[in-house]
């Protein structure tokens, strides 16, 4: 037996996080509540890893009102614990001054009432502010990924699905250019062993405009067999509804129509 040597690298950790977003995501766990995972069942249970930017993240005005509350699950990037799928979600961020509703799950209760899953995980990773060319190239971001499915793996559940919800940030970005970083994105989890399916939302609404390059690109990476679209929230526009008073967050309304969307992504694809 060899001692001093060093151990292997822990596969849970992440790097500091990222340096444009110091507060990085929620690890405040103050008042959520644990869960056994062995109460949740494998079967029947959709695990979804949700990256991107702020309407990825806690940003909704008001905390969700879920008909299947206690069928949601949050499973925390940064302690593996698996709480209470209730807003805010632990993982992505706290923007400062929004919150603390999530889009997601809005979607993930869509899910349970259609009968598509019994059970849904969620583990939200997404960063505000980020483009997609820094989570190719930071691992401080696209770790964040890998780390998620690891957690997952960990409790013995495989990813369903990387839900990608992003592009808003992408002024003056080829199609060509987010084409060729989201591929690099969606090669990290997969070069690591997780190769669950992407959906891709068509996501640039940023103050009433859209940014047509990259929507294309987000269109165009879909292929129908392991990339999906995803949610096209481009179609939720206007103050009056569906996005909060800067015309890009979503509001509480624009928030359950999004996590209708993703959820008839996702029913239409697998």
């Amino acid at each position: 037996m060899t001692f001093g040597a060093a151990s292997s690298p822990d596969p849970m950790a992440l790097p500091n996080e990222y340096a444009q977003q110091p507060v990085g995501g929620n690890r405040n766990t103050l008042g959520k509540t644990l869960r056994d995972p062995r109460s949740v069942p494998i079967g029947t249970t959709g695990v979804f890893v949700i990256a991107g930017q702020s309407n990825a993240c806690n940003t909704t005005p008001n905390a969700s009102s879920l008909t299947n509350g206690s069928k949601i699950h949050n499973l925390n990037l940064y302690d593996g614990g698996l709480y209470a799928g209730a807003d805010p979600l632990l993982g992505c961020q706290m923007v400062p001054g929004r919150g603390p509703g999530n889009a997601f799950t809005r979607m993930a209760d869509k899910l349970i009432t259609d009968g598509k899953y019994t059970d849904v995980i969620l583990v939200p990773v997404a960063i505000g502010g980020t483009i997609v060319r820094t989570w190719a190239t930071d691992p401080t971001l696209n770790q964040r990924l890998v780390v998620a499915a690891r957690r997952a793996g960990a409790l013995g559940r495989s990813v369903t699905g990387f839900l990608w919800m992003q592009g808003e940030a992408e002024v003056g970005t080829s199609q060509a250019s987010y084409a060729a970083d989201m591929a690099t994105v969606i090669a990290f989890p997969r070069n690591a062993g997780f190769n669950a399916p992407w959906f891709i939302g068509k996501c640039t609404y940023n103050a009433g405009t859209v940014i047509a390059a990259v929507q294309a690109a987000q269109i165009g990476m879909a292929n129908g067999t392991n990339i999906f679209a995803g949610a096209d929230t481009d179609s939720l526009t206007g103050t009056a509804v569906n996005r909060q008073a800067d015309n890009t967050h979503l509001s509480d309304a624009g928030a359950v129509s999004a996590g209708n969307l993703w959820a008839a992504a996702i029913e239409a694809a697998i």
